[in-house]
């Protein structure tokens, strides 16, 4: 679990109308304040007295080792709030010995959380400074940043992913479509192997072949099924004419050798 996941339930637990909740709050705004609480929650009711509650999230062993060699480090916070609580991934404080004061919260890994241990209230907490409400103004203009910026990020991963599954589809579309030629073509080799008993691909490398086939097809053949007989009627219808000039070139031919006028004169 990442700190963001500690954080993100802290935001649905102390949330509005009852809490607000203010992350990344340092103890001032000058160069020289370094101490910062992960997050401070204000009760906004007034039964709930008003209370500030800060917040230290660790994820980690080692993290929470290092935090505890001088806890005294975190009163520049604490000072501020009616309460202080460690935030944890759950299990995370099962060996520590923590300060008396401060409370334990644990999140689960579906994001729920459990007040382990109840934080002892800070009888008399410092009156907020005016660098430290400047703080946590701050901190409220920067959530605001982040959530907004959070909100377009999704926005625009949402409109990526809508725009990635029309690719998708458009080229499994085509892909579809792709294929389907390519079936066809198969089949039409295959058909017309079968009928010009060879393999008909390699007679796309043939010049006179594919001239052949360019001619069949300015001739309209291959618009109808009738385009084979009309082709065959008119060869015929040639081939009658043929022969009827050849039987009268044959009598021209004749007359001029046995020195008869063509037209009938002498």
């Amino acid at each position: 679990m990442k700190s963001e996941d500690v954080i993100a339930a802290l935001r649905t637990t102390y949330c509005q109308p009852k809490w607000a909740l203010f992350t990344e709050v340092v103890e001032g705004l000058g160069f020289a304040s370094r101490r910062r609480a992960d997050a401070i929650a204000v009760n906004m009711w007034e039964s709930g007295g008003f209370e500030i509650r800060g917040f230290e999230v660790k994820v980690s062993k080692a993290d929470l080792r290092n935090e505890l060699k001088d806890p005294s480090k975190a009163e520049a916070i604490s000072q501020y709030c009616d309460t202080f609580i460690l935030a944890t991934p759950k299990g995370l404080t099962k060996d520590e010995e923590l300060p008396e004061s401060w409370g334990v919260l644990e999140v689960s890994d579906s994001g729920s959380v459990r007040i382990k241990k109840q934080p002892q209230r800070n009888k008399n907490p410092v009156e907020l400074s005016r660098e430290f409400f400047a703080s946590l103004c701050r901190s409220s203009a920067k959530s605001a940043e982040v959530e907004l910026e959070a909100l377009v990020r999704n926005r625009v991963l949402k409109v990526k992913e809508k725009h990635a599954q029309q690719v998708n589809a458009e080229l499994e579309r085509r892909q579809g479509y792709d294929s389907r030629k390519v079936e066809q073509f198969e089949q039409l080799f295959s058909n017309l192997s079968q009928t010009l008993g060879q393999d008909a691909s390699r007679l796309v490398h043939d010049e006179n072949f594919l001239t052949a086939v360019a001619a069949v097809h300015a001739l309209g053949v291959s618009q109808t099924y009738s385009g084979i007989g009309r082709i065959h009627k008119d060869l015929a219808m040639v081939m009658s004419t043929c022969s009827a000039l050849n039987g009268v070139l044959g009598d021209h031919l004749t007359n001029l050798k046995n020195g008869e006028a063509v037209d009938g004169t002498v």
